[in-house]
């Protein structure tokens, strides 16, 4: 498992709560050494059970080149890993949380297929709502998509021991326009453990921009960075541009870009190039010292897609510049205008488990 992306900062954040009760990590056999170690460290117990690639059909045309028999397969040998973790945790008679951070339709009928029949009511299966579920903000349908989803979803709201959560307000919206008899609230987010990240200082007289920051996507404009930075740079008013990268994959097509970035990085010293994942500690505090984020998303991919970054952005209260793709605009926007939404986006993850 890549040591990125909401995965790796769920792991972060529960580390750095130094939450002291009993915690299993059911994680990927590949799980990042660095984060295996971590938990270890920390304490708490690491079941490496699952083989199957949670990314499998991540993107519609990854999806669209798959056959139904491929889809089934991979449905059925997850719902195996499934069924080894549900035995474990229900043989444990003791009052029990079960978190799944971000289900796609086909994992949340994996986990369907392995839920036992009987209830016995000591499990809570807490589910958060992350992918695209085929509702749109304006109430279009992508019809397909939900012919996969509303079977699940029905299951999963009439089912007595899973709670279902919304992570951010487009998939507030979009459960409320599928009309149905039960209602949803929004998660905190587990990007960070808000209580202890650092507090926003005063940034008058320094005006720094992050230009990126994450793992390195075509679809979040890493081929594009190096022009970018340079733009940047040529504005004098700018004291800093800083852009921070995790390459995860093996992406030859982007390989000049991240080499040019380095040429860049040795040129420029108003410049600041980070490679690796940043703590969420290390990552919070840039944003809070910062006066912008210039954004370089696709907009056409991020429209339906949840994304970290308006979360940070809106705890600081930093300016979003750049391409700025609607869904980000309008959960900053959202966040900005419901004040009960955001007391609830960036309340105690730990609290929230045990409550």
């Amino acid at each position: 498992m890549e040591a990125g992306g909401h995965h790796f900062a769920l792991i972060e954040t529960i580390l750095a709560s130094s939450f002291s009760g009993d915690l299993v990590f059911h994680t990927h056999k590949n799980l990042d050494r660095r984060s295996f170690e971590s938990i270890v460290e920390a304490g708490y117990d690491v079941d490496t059970v699952f083989e199957q690639n949670f990314y499998e059909y991540y993107g519609q045309n990854a999806f669209d080149s798959a056959s139904a028999v491929d889809v089934l397969s991979y449905v059925a040998r997850l719902k195996n890993e499934y069924d080894k973790v549900l035995l474990q945790i229900y043989s444990n008679s003791e009052k029990q949380v079960c978190f799944y951070p971000c289900l796609d339709w086909y994992h949340l009928l994996a986990l369907r297929l392995a839920m036992p029949d009987i209830e016995t009511g000591h499990v809570v299966h807490r589910v958060c709502l992350m992918f695209d579920i085929g509702v749109a903000a304006d109430g279009s349908r992508d019809w397909d998509l939900l012919s996969h989803w509303l079977p699940q979803l029905r299951w999963a709201a009439d089912h007595a021991s899973i709670e279902l959560y919304a992570a951010d307000s487009r998939i507030l919206s979009a459960w409320d326009l599928l009309a149905t008899n039960t209602s949803i609230k929004v998660m905190p987010s587990y990007l960070a453990y808000w209580p202890s990240v650092p507090k926003r200082q005063d940034v008058k007289g320094c005006n720094t921009v992050l230009a990126y920051t994450g793992d390195v996507k075509a679809d979040k404009g890493f081929k594009e960075l190096p022009n970018v930075v340079r733009e940047l740079l040529a504005d004098q008013s700018i004291d800093q541009v800083i852009v921070q990268f995790t390459w995860n994959w093996d992406m030859p097509e982007l390989e000049s870009c991240k080499l040019e970035l380095r040429r860049l990085a040795q040129d420029e010293s108003r410049f600041g190039l980070f490679e690796g994942p940043w703590t969420h500690i290390e990552f919070a505090q840039t944003i809070a010292d910062s006066s912008a984020y210039y954004c370089t998303y696709d907009r056409a991919v991020y429209d339906g897609k949840s994304s970290g970054l308006p979360v940070w952005l809106g705890f600081y209260n930093v300016s979003l510049l750049g391409y700025r793709p609607k869904a980000l605009e309008d959960e900053l926007y959202y966040i900005e205008q419901h004040p009960a939404y955001k007391e609830a986006l960036y309340s105690d993850l730990i609290e929230w488990f045990q409550s």
